[in-house]
């Protein structure tokens, strides 16, 4: 360091030292850039913070848009009430009262539609509960139906090889009607089940699935009715026919014969006169005795198996 001389009235010469200028390297340039540019940096994050603050206390930096009438929003800075006239603080004040009676009118209006959405749910909901109950009896009733149907069937199988064909018939045909009376019923629980769906009600889908099944066992009694019993019964119409021809067949051969034979004596008798022909005619006669006994035999056979005889062929027998 370098020494001054400073000569003073009242003191001796003084030897002071002088300071000497820092130096810099560029590293340690380099290190004071970056603490003078967090410097800076900190000091305006600090400022934002107060203006942000600020902000959100007294609304400053809050803009509103205004339509200016030619189509485009214009952004205007807030103004103080103290700035305003007082037309524009009245204009201010009736668009704020505006702008309530719009929020309680809108509040009024949900509220009205609040209500009436509650009273469609209800109306829906009571709908819904409606077309339960109805497919509830309704399927309910099917199955006592088809259950009656199913027993009448058995009953059919059993005596269908001993009863009147007839008779057999006439009951088939009634069971048929009555199992092809429930598709009108079928056809009405499918819709209904289709508006459950509509309704997103959760037991839609089973109630289709009970429906379905009712339809299945329809089906299957249908199918049993026509195709097993009908084609038994037709089999025993062949041969009950079969057996009545084989039987009345001997009975109408003998029976001719019989009448034949009756005119031959009657025509004799009628003439006495012929006593050379008496002879033979008893000869004849005795003859035809023996084939009148193999007829009595034959009768009595035949009575004998009146009991295979079915009952609505009894009569002409």
């Amino acid at each position: 360091m370098s020494t001054v001389k400073l000569e003073s009235p009242a003191a001796d010469t003084q030897e002071i030292a002088e300071p000497s200028k820092p130096t810099y390297t560029a590293k340690s340039r380099k290190r004071f850039n970056v603490r003078e540019e967090k410097r800076i940096k900190r000091r305006r994050d600090n400022n934002y913070r107060e203006k942000r603050e600020d902000s959100r206390g007294s609304n400053r930096f809050q803009f509103r848009k205004e339509f200016n009438g030619r189509g485009k929003y214009q952004e205007e800075s807030p103004r103080t009430s103290s700035s305003r006239s007082p037309r524009q603080l009245s204009q201010k004040t009736g668009d704020s009262r505006q702008v309530v009676d719009r929020m309680s009118m809108d509040r009024v209006s949900s509220m009205s539609h609040c209500h009436k959405m509650g009273r469609c749910y209800d109306a829906s909901s009571q709908h819904s509960n409606e077309i339960v109950s109805h497919l509830e009896h309704g399927i309910e009733m099917v199955t006592e139906k088809l259950e009656n149907i199913r027993n009448s069937i058995e009953d059919v199988e059993t005596s269908v090889d001993t009863s009147i064909p007839t008779d057999i018939e006439t009951t088939v045909a009634h069971l048929v009607d009555s199992l092809k009376d429930l598709d009108s019923l079928f056809t009405g629980y499918y819709e209904n089940t289709k508006m459950l769906k509509t309704m997103q009600h959760p037991e839609a889908n089973r109630f289709y699935r009970r429906v379905k099944k009712q339809q299945r066992r329809q089906k299957a009694h249908l199918d049993r009715l026509t195709t097993q019993i009908l084609v038994r019964l037709h089999l025993r119409k062949d041969i009950l026919e079969n057996q009545r021809q084989v039987l009345f067949s001997g009975v109408d051969e003998c029976i001719s014969w019989i009448r034949a034979e009756t005119e031959k004596l009657t025509a004799i008798m009628e003439r006495p006169e012929k006593s050379n022909t008496l002879k033979d005619v008893f000869e004849e006669h005795e003859l035809e005795n023996r084939k009148i006994q193999d007829f009595r035999r034959k009768v009595d056979e035949c009575i004998a198996r009146q009991d295979e005889v079915s009952a609505d062929c009894s009569a002409d027998y």
